[in-house]
């Protein structure tokens, strides 16, 4: 009788585990909305998926951006994953970074406005459309809602 019942039942692992795929350009890290109240928790850690998402950038830039000095570094590391406070990443948000970004804003105008030739005019209005551009990321991180 139990040789019959375990004939009849078949191996379930394919659908208890899913098919292993990997993407044509390596594994990124998604970005994922914090837990509704964790900002308001300043020593509470955030993983990367919620960084990428309160920054809106992507994990190569943010890479970039440690890398370069303009984004700080993990606040801890457990295993291969980076961890941040709350407090760290705020604090980043609300501090200098977006005084600094007006300041070149502010600057990059005047050069515009002062510029000679139409090259270098054109340069000028590259570089302008990608400090905007940075400028609007900043800002929609900040006004991100911080429930999920």
């Amino acid at each position: 009788m139990l040789d019959s019942v375990q004939s009849s039942v078949e191996p379930t692992t394919s659908v208890l585990t899913p098919p292993a795929t990997t993407k044509p350009g390596g594994n990124h890290t998604k970005p994922c909305a914090p837990p509704a109240g964790l900002l308001a928790i300043p020593d509470a850690l955030l993983r990367k998926a919620h960084v990428l998402f309160l920054l809106s950038i992507t994990d190569n830039t943010l890479a970039r951006r440690i890398k370069a000095g303009d984004f700080p570094a993990p606040d801890m590391v457990c295993g291969v994953s980076p961890l941040w406070r709350v407090q760290t990443v705020m604090t980043w948000l609300a501090g200098g970074t977006a005084l600094d970004l007006a300041r070149q804003h502010k600057a990059l105008k005047q050069q515009i406005a002062e510029a000679t030739t139409t090259q270098e005019r054109a340069e000028l209005l590259r570089q302008h459309r990608h400090l905007l551009a940075q400028i609007r990321r900043i800002r929609c991180s900040k006004n991100t809602p911080a429930i999920a």
